[in-house]
């Protein structure tokens, strides 16, 4: 698992063609659990989650916005079911976010976290991946 620090941190990343990209699983279904997730590595605090469109010769590609979910996971046990697998909640879910900016969510320390894209729109349809980092943000 990913510990997100002061320092960016990689994440994965989502490749498309053409700038169309495939959405991420619904917080609903267990394929979500595929997904890279990440902890803070302080107490409570912010995480800033950054993204970046890159077109095929590698240049950075502005002006893509997408859908963005915040989720988190839950241990069973923290609900008096220690034989339950993870559970998720959703965080925070944007609609139509830039992505030339971070998306911020709060979370707490040792909170198992991870985001989902989808409707990414790319007006340009050049993007062919967008890149996923974390960063820990002083609150």
């Amino acid at each position: 698992m990913i510990i997100a620090t002061k320092t960016l941190q990689f994440v994965r990343v989502i490749e498309g063609a053409g700038g169309a990209f495939p959405d991420d699983p619904p917080i609903a279904t267990a394929a979500l659990g595929a997904l890279t997730a990440w902890s803070a590595a302080g107490r409570v605090m912010r995480i800033a989650v950054w993204f970046a469109a890159i077109d095929a010769s590698r240049a950075r590609v502005p002006g893509l916005t997408a859908t963005i979910g915040g989720y988190f996971f839950t241990p069973g046990a923290d609900f008096g079911l220690p034989d339950a697998p993870e559970m998720w909640h959703d965080a925070d879910t944007r609609t139509g976010q830039s992505l030339d900016r971070p998306a911020v969510f709060d979370v707490s320390y040792i909170q198992k976290m991870g985001v989902r894209l989808s409707a990414v729109v790319d007006a340009s349809a050049t993007a062919v991946e967008i890149r996923m980092s974390v960063q820990e943000m002083p609150r």
